[in-house]
């Protein structure tokens, strides 16, 4: 019997995939900046709409979509602003802080064990009006 092709790719993706979490750079954008954005909480993943932050004054819109407590830690260039309490599932908590153009906004789940099982991710900021 044969392996199958896609299986002989598995090894790769979940290699390219680990390595995207690791990342000093915010993703590439996937839409026009925001001053609001929702951002998911699942396990062992962080999903935010992919846009970049308008900078500003911003809301992040915090939801609890996993099945285990969760919070969301905001740092920005290496200084905390904010910090939801820990949320159960379903439940929904807003964050607002401000930031300015270039910088990095890092988000992460402080509950123990959860940075290091990929509750991470990292955000970029743009002027107001800007493109991706």
């Amino acid at each position: 019997m044969t392996a199958h092709p896609a299986r002989a790719l598995l090894p790769l993706a979940v290699a390219v995939g680990l390595t995207g979490c690791t990342a000093e750079a915010p993703p590439p954008a996937a839409g026009p900046p925001a001053a609001e954005q929702r951002v998911g909480l699942t396990e062992w993943e962080i999903v935010t709409e992919g846009r970049p932050l308008a900078a500003g004054d911003v809301e992040l819109v915090v939801t609890n979509a996993g099945a285990a407590p969760h919070d969301l830690a905001v740092r920005v260039d290496g200084d905390q602003r904010a910090v939801t309490p820990v949320l159960d599932p379903g439940e929904v908590h807003e964050l607002g802080f401000t930031v300015a153009a270039d910088e990095r906004v890092e988000l992460w789940c402080t509950v123990t064990g959860h940075h290091a099982a990929g509750m991470h991710t990292l955000l970029g900021v743009v002027a107001t009006g800007a493109g991706p």
